[in-house]
């Protein structure tokens, strides 16, 4: 930021025009205006693309995917960690899942002045060190007492971890170009989604209980599942020690190059917005609970005929399915200008009809077979997934030049907020004890459905991205 009244000089690192094709150009004489500037400021400026955005994109999504898959870590085996340790009970299971959402919700906000104050990568550093830190205190001991500590230190670093997530819009606006930003924000927002599917692989490594287990020999496969997540997380530790820069050295398009407001006055540009609230309320319930329900889908998979490890498997495809349907349909987006809004209203429609489908599944309406279950579970997730990197772009552009980690911290907050409240149902006695869990079907489908009507009265507006097309129209 702070390039203002600038030439605009597009040449020879990497460049590429609004439509996507790659080329090597030379464009002077576009000027870009600023309240800030003065009538004789006429600096040149290139706007450039540099390959390492690559590298910071990968790494950065590597981080939150292995974020969630340790957040999700003891759904997948809470048979087994129920087996080791007698004192633990489905309370503490969803416990250990809701430091997730607690921590975010608290941490969100601070984390986004930091970053503004510090920088990404001092924030990226210090968070993922602190995290690898409390993965070293989970190996150290098998003992019930310390170990339920250790467990939940390790989950409150995590969650903390977690508040990065706000940077899912803030990393494409830094490196990218417009015609690469929804696909780049999708990348990230993906590979997080992944990381809870590849949690509900753990059962590969750590037996489930049965007649021929004995406890010693699932704590040994526990112990050795701790072990495996501290060496992940100390070499994505080091990864990002040695080399993440927060910002690349020239801005990739002018709405990258123009000021962003202060921290503060972001934030009051946000509550002041009415419309930008309409999304947030649509997103929170859209992608709250259907994110937070995969994590415990083994409770509603169990009155299906689907044991732990096949909930498992469920998991793991449906990870795979939702980052496939995720980066296609943000493609076409990013190709397709100014129909965000729309994309957006078909991912949710798509989205909840395959929820309705398995809650008729679930209520034994419809005669139920595991290849439907399979359809209506990816079919869902997949689509509630792909409409989240959409959601971040409408809120960005509709509050531009608001910060983008701001924006992306209320996203993620009210979203967080949303999934401890649902998580926070456990506790009560009366749904607790609904030993076929249809309450959480009927909430998934709930959530999805009412999400449709704020988006649907929602007026898309395109701030930055008008801006982007301006400047540069002006200067070819």
């Amino acid at each position: 930021a702070g390039y203002v009244n600038k030439a605009v000089d597009v040449s020879d690192v990497e460049s590429s025009s609004l439509d996507g094709s790659s080329s090597q150009l030379s464009v002077t004489g576009a000027s870009l205006t600023n309240k800030n500037s003065g009538p004789g400021d006429a600096e040149s400026v290139n706007y450039r693309l540099y390959k390492s955005r690559y590298y910071v994109l990968i790494v950065y999504s590597m981080v939150v995917f292995y974020q969630c898959t340790i957040w999700n870590t003891w759904g997948p085996i809470s048979a087994t960690a129920l087996a080791i340790f007698p004192g633990w009970t489905p309370a503490t299971i969803a416990t250990l899942a809701n430091w997730g959402p607690i921590t975010f919700v608290i941490f969100v906000i601070p984390t986004s002045w930091a970053v503004s104050r510090f920088g990404f990568r001092f924030v990226t550093v210090f968070y993922s060190g602190c995290a690898a830190f409390s993965h070293v205190l989970r190996c150290t001991t098998v003992n019930e007492k310390l170990f339920t500590v250790f467990a939940h230190i390790c989950a409150i670093f995590n969650g903390i971890l977690g508040t990065l997530l706000l940077a899912g819009a803030a990393v494409p606006a830094l490196w990218f170009p417009a015609h690469q930003r929804v696909t780049a924000t999708a990348f990230s927002l993906v590979m997080n989604m992944m990381g809870s599917g590849a949690s509900f692989m753990e059962p590969l490594i750590v037996q489930a209980p049965g007649n021929e287990t004995t406890v010693d020999e699932m704590t040994k496969d526990l112990r050795t599942l701790m072990i495996v997540e501290m060496i992940v997380a100390m070499c994505l530790f080091l990864l990002v020690l040695i080399y993440f820069p927060s910002a690349p050295p020239t801005p990739p398009s002018p709405s990258s190059a123009e000021d962003r407001l202060s921290f503060s006055e972001g934030f009051k540009q946000i509550a002041r917005n009415a419309r930008l609230w309409q999304l947030v309320f649509s997103y929170a319930i859209f992608t709250g609970v259907s994110m937070i329900w995969l994590g415990v889908i083994n409770f509603s998979l169990q009155d299906l005929g689907f044991d732990q490890d096949e909930a498992g498997w469920i998991g793991v495809y449906c990870s795979v399915c939702t980052g496939v349907v995720c980066l296609v349909t943000s493609r076409v987006v990013d190709l397709v200008y100014g129909h965000l809004k729309l994309a957006l209203i078909g991912m949710m429609v798509c989205s909840s009809c395959f929820y309705i489908w398995f809650m008729l599944l679930s209520l034994d309406v419809w005669p139920s077979t595991k290849a439907q279950v399979y359809i209506t579970v990816l079919g869902g997730q997949s689509f509630n997934v792909a409409g989240a990197p959409i959601f971040f772009e409408l809120a960005v552009e509709s509050v531009y030049p608001s910060p983008e980690n701001n924006v992306g911290a209320i996203l993620t907050l009210s979203n967080n907020f949303v999934s401890a409240l649902f998580l926070f149902l456990f506790y009560i006695p009366s749904i607790s004890q609904d030993e076929n869990n249809t309450w959480m079907t009927y909430v998934l489908v709930a959530s999805n459905v009412g999400a449709l009507v704020p988006v649907l009265l929602f007026r898309e507006e395109y701030k930055r991205s008008k801006l982007d097309r301006t400047s540069l129209n002006s200067a070819s």
